[in-house]
């Protein structure tokens, strides 16, 4: 689901003064908003906030909305032909800050929950992979010493797993069961599937 996000900011102003509307689309480096020329108005592709503020425009409302690839965001600046030159106020500022932090979690959040569902995925494939192939011998959970002569799987790093399958493999070494072994070595990518399994089940 898309979020948008808006924030207003209103600045009251005594004296008579000219408005302009600029803006950006998708952008994605919101650190860098202030020194990037903005579209429209008096900005027209060519001069940035910073470059406004210098000139004595003022920051009066600020749209953000997230956007297909980024941030969109809207300014409305006016210009006070008998006032001092100004900067955006400490507390617009932070505001601006809060809302962006704020789409920031959202997509931290968004990617947590991606690598998680991620992380469930393997561990059903660990677990339809082991049960299919591993189980029969090494017990429910990994337990048993197949043969008497396995150490129980759910003792091993993924290391000292990866260790033994090479070893059955290549011929390295034999505990008496690598003919039957052999034909049951995973891949690398099942075996670590198959080590998340019993991770989580241990």
């Amino acid at each position: 689901m898309k979020k948008t996000l808006l924030l207003l900011l209103v600045f009251s102003s005594l004296s008579i003064a000219k408005t302009t509307m600029c803006y950006i689309e998708n952008h994605t480096t919101p650190s860098s908003i202030d020194n990037i020329p903005l579209k429209g108005g008096i900005c027209n592709d060519k001069l940035s906030i910073n470059q406004l503020k210098a000139q004595g425009w003022i920051v009066e409302d600020i749209g953000i909305t997230k956007g297909t690839d980024g941030l969109n965001y809207t300014y409305i600046l006016k210009n006070n032909s008998n006032s001092k030159q100004t900067t955006l106020s400490t507390t617009a500022l932070s505001l601006k800050e809060e809302v962006i932090a704020s789409i920031r979690a959202d997509e931290k959040q968004q990617q947590l929950a991606k690598q998680q569902q991620l992380l469930k995925d393997d561990i059903e494939s660990g677990k339809k992979y082991y049960i299919d192939k591993c189980q029969i011998c090494h017990g429910e959970k990994g337990e048993l010493e197949a043969e008497n002569t396995s150490r129980p799987l759910n003792t091993l790093s993924y290391e000292e797993m990866e260790d033994s399958m090479r070893g059955y493999e290549f011929n390295e070494y034999d505990r008496g069961i690598a003919i039957v072994m052999k034909p049951y070595i995973p891949m690398d990518r099942d075996l670590k599937l198959i080590f998340a399994y019993l991770e989580s089940i241990n």
